[in-house]
């Protein structure tokens, strides 16, 4: 393995790999980090990360520690940027991680973010550990997978009633509801009614900021949370993963690296092609757009592209308008905007 990750560090530019070992100089973990990946998301990005974890099913080298760091292109796919594998649990996983990413260039997607006044978002699982991601990259907005975090307020539950509190059943769709609501209505009725019917649920839901779980807080905020509150880091690689999980680790290290390498190639090739005849969005940022067109003629407002990367949504009978990431209360209009991207919409 060892061998194995220095040829892949040496022969490819577009690959940083890093090897740790122990005190006693045993394998202790190792990254990798696809700087053609970076480079593919500051073309096509929409400024959207999660990063995971899971353990190994192997017979021999069981419950080793994966961890996965994806993005998402503006044709709604996810891209794996970089990825570590460890012996085993350890206090500083996602601080370490986050270190290999910076060094093959993962601030910049960051700086390039924050250039165009946007604020980048990175979900986890909510834990200590995942936190220490984030806080390496100045400016990237931490939040939490709604499912997640419901699985960890259904365990808090659990534990009340094992010390003999009467706590009523509570569904994960009424907590995950409360996160993805769009409008400051639609919020405040959803948590209204989770209060009705489990009060303790809705106080353990709202100890968390609400600009870390609610997706109308955090377009309030300017975040490009995209109106997802669920991260899919093992998600989506999840159709091959399960089988590699029981594989050796060596052979776990050359499946992922060729899987990515793949995708990266083929989105290289996707938004080549787009690029050569003229498209300045992917086919689904292009549906999308004719179909906000659609919408924006039936509803209350109107999207329209003024200058270069400046937009508005206008009201159309209270004339009021919205630039830039300030939504308040028409952020589900300048939503379906950005989902246009550069496209062109009257």
């Amino acid at each position: 393995m060892q061998t194995y990750l220095e040829e892949l560090d040496e022969r490819n530019d577009h690959i940083h790999a890093a090897l740790e070992k122990d005190a006693n100089g045993r394998f202790a973990r190792y990254a990798v980090c696809f700087r053609s990946s970076i480079n593919a998301l500051k073309k096509c990005g929409v400024h959207w990360y999660s990063v995971d974890g899971c353990a190994t099913t192997h017979p021999i080298a069981k419950a080793m520690q994966l961890r996965v760091l994806v993005g998402r292109t503006s044709e709604n796919t996810s891209i794996v940027l970089a990825w570590s594998f460890e012996k085993s649990k350890s206090p500083d996983s996602y601080a370490w991680l986050a270190q290999q990413c910076r060094a093959a260039g993962f601030h910049e997607l960051m700086e390039q973010t924050q250039s165009k006044g946007y604020t980048p978002v990175l979900f986890t699982d909510g834990s200590r550990e995942a936190l220490q991601f984030s806080r390496l990259f100045p400016g990237l907005h931490h939040a939490q997978c709604a499912k997640h975090l419901a699985k960890s307020i259904q365990r808090t539950l659990r534990a009340l009633r094992r010390r003999g509190k009467s706590v009523p059943a509570c569904t994960d769709e009424s907590l995950i509801g409360v996160c993805q609501a769009l409008t400051c209505k639609s919020f405040h009725d959803k948590l209204a009614g989770l209060k009705t019917t489990n009060a303790e649920a809705a106080s353990c839901l709202l100890d968390h900021a609400k600009s870390t779980f609610s997706v109308y807080h955090m377009m309030e905020e300017g975040v490009t949370c995209r109106g997802n509150c669920i991260s899919d880091a093992m998600e989506c690689i999840s159709g091959v993963l399960n089988d590699w999980l029981e594989l050796h680790p060596y052979m776990l290290l050359d499946e992922l690296v060729k899987h990515t390498c793949e995708r990266a190639e083929h989105h290289r090739r996707m938004f080549t092609k787009l690029s050569e005849i003229g498209l300045p969005v992917t086919q689904w940022a292009f549906h999308l757009a004719t179909t906000s067109i659609q919408t924006s003629k039936q509803m209350n407002y109107i999207c329209k592209s003024l200058v270069a990367d400046l937009y508005t949504v206008q009201a159309k009978d209270a004339g009021c308008t919205v630039r830039g990431k300030v939504w308040r209360s028409f952020c589900f209009a300048a939503m379906e905007l950005l989902a246009c991207f550069r496209f062109d919409c009257h």
